[in-house]
C-alpha cells in the first residue's frame, strides 16, 4: 500500500467513524470498506496498472464520505472532500480529476465511460451479490425510513429490492464473475419469501 494511501484511509476511517451516531446505518465505514475491497479484487482482474489501482482505491475509500454532510448530492461532496484533501497532500490536478470523475460515476442511475469508473460502479454494488445482501438490505431500508421519511411494507420492500436486483448488471466481466452466480442467489431467497 503506497503512503498516500495510508493517509488516504486513515483520514476517511476518522471522517466517518462515528457515522452511525448519525443514523446512516448502511452509508459508513463498514460499507466503504467492503467497496475498497471489492474494488481491489475486481481491479486485480481487469489488469489496470499500479496508479490506477491506486486512484481507484482513493476513490473507493472517498466514495460516500460526502454523507457526513448528508444525503442529497452526496457524490459531489464527496468529489469534494476528496478534491481538498488530495490538492492538500500534493496530488495533481489530472490524477485529483480521474478520482473524481470515478465517484461522480457512482451516481445513480450509474453511467461510467470508462473502465476504471465501470470497476468503481461494480464495487459500489457488490453488495447486491455478497452472502451479506439480506443484513444490508435491512440497514439501508432503516437508513431510508430515518432520512427520507420513506416507510415500506414490507411485501413493497421485497418488491423494491426484487426490481433493483433484477434490473442491474454489473458492467466489467471480473464483476460478473465475482458476484453475478450470489446475485442470483439473493434473487431467488427474496422471490422464495
Amino acid at each position: 500500500m503506497t503512503e498516500l494511501l495510508q493517509r488516504v484511509e486513515r483520514y476517511v476511517r476518522n471522517l466517518l467513524k462515528d457515522q452511525s451516531v448519525n443514523g446512516y446505518v448502511f452509508h459508513d465505514l463498514r460499507h466503504t470498506i467492503r467497496v475498497v475491497k471489492a474494488c481491489k479484487e475486481i481491479a486485480e482482474k481487469t489488469g489496470v496498472t499500479d496508479t490506477q489501482l491506486e486512484e481507484l482505491l482513493i476513490a473507493a475509500w472517498f466514495h460516500d464520505a460526502g454523507y457526513v454532510s448528508g444525503k442529497d448530492d452526496h457524490e459531489e461532496k464527496s468529489a469534494a472532500v476528496a478534491r481538498k484533501f488530495l490538492s492538500g497532500e500534493g496530488v495533481s490536478p489530472e490524477r485529483i480529476d480521474v478520482i473524481c470523475n470515478c465517484l461522480m460515476a457512482t451516481k445513480m442511475p450509474q453511467t461510467p465511460s470508462n473502465l476504471m469508473q465501470q470497476i468503481i460502479c461494480d464495487a459500489d454494488l457488490s453488495g447486491l451479490g455478497s452472502l451479506h445482501f439480506m443484513e444490508e438490505g435491512h440497514e439501508l431500508r432503516k437508513e431510508q425510513e430515518l432520512f427520507q421519511g420513506a416507510t415500506f411494507t414490507d411485501e413493497e420492500w421485497l418488491e423494491s429490492q426484487v426490481h433493483f436486483l433484477t434490473s442491474h448488471n454489473y458492467f466489467t466481466e471480473a464483476a460478473k464473475a465475482l458476484f453475478q452466480e450470489q446475485k442470483q442467489r439473493n434473487i431467488q431467497h427474496l422471490l422464495s419469501l
